[in-house]
């Protein structure tokens, strides 16, 4: 597709390979999403593209809407050559690159083994130049952790007293800083209870793992939440 002023496009995905007969009729989607192509008339330049997430549908037991994970990936490329960047959509979601043209795969990254999450929506697409305001939020990206329980949540992992869990950053999505959170639930606690490896938020180019370490001692402590969230270039 090429664009003079700008372009869009909206799709259906869904949080399982299948969908259950009967919820959802008529465009059903598929966890692999769809993909969207833009070539430009003019010059590289700044452009910007939006997400936005509408028409989520039942769970499959019908009691409401459950857990969605959409995700996209988008390569911005220059007389043959591309940058790759991953964020993660919500509502609002924008990012800004400079490019020819783009490629926008849209996707859904829900844990298979939510069995509360089988469901349906839509997720829309606008592209147009120009750069993201600086005043809305920077696009992210945020990744399922299975942590040493087998429990699997999503941008966060719980490490257990006394212990240590080692996150690896994620390469080629345009990775630029972190943002971790930690929560101790039921009671307070003080810097010397928690340890983050890499203690500033900007990451390094050379950045590969981040290490987390529940301080609290192994009799009478508390397994401590950490939130993780990487912030991505655009």
């Amino acid at each position: 597709m090429r664009i003079g002023r700008g372009a869009s496009k909206s799709g259906y995905l869904t949080t399982q390979n299948t969908y259950p007969v009967g919820i959802l009729t008529g465009n059903a989607g598929t966890k692999d999403g769809f993909t969207f192509q833009v070539d430009f008339d003019n010059e590289p330049g700044n452009y910007t593209i939006q997400f936005n997430v509408t028409n989520i549908r039942p769970t499959r037991n019908g009691d409401g809407p459950g857990n969605i994970t959409p995700t996209a990936e988008v390569i911005w490329s220059v007389e043959g050559n591309s940058v790759r960047r991953l964020v993660s959509v919500v509502n609002g979601t924008s990012i800004t690159g400079i490019g020819q043209g783009i490629r926008v795969r849209v996707f859904d990254e829900t844990d298979p083994g939510d069995t509360t999450a089988q469901q349906s929506y839509t997720v829309s697409v606008q592209v147009t130049r120009g750069s993201r305001p600086s005043i809305q939020q920077p696009p992210t990206y945020g990744q399922y952790y299975t942590d040493s329980q087998g429990n699997v949540l999503f941008s966060s992992i719980v490490v257990l007293a006394g212990g240590a869990s080692i996150i690896q950053v994620p390469q080629n999505i345009g990775a630029v800083s972190v943002w971790i959170t930690a929560y101790y639930p039921g009671q307070s606690f003080t810097d010397a209870d928690l340890y983050v490896l890499q203690e500033d938020s900007a990451l390094s180019a050379q950045a590969s793992q981040i290490g987390l370490l529940n301080n609290t001692p192994n009799v009478g402590g508390s397994p401590i939440t950490f939130g993780i969230l990487f912030g991505i270039d655009g």
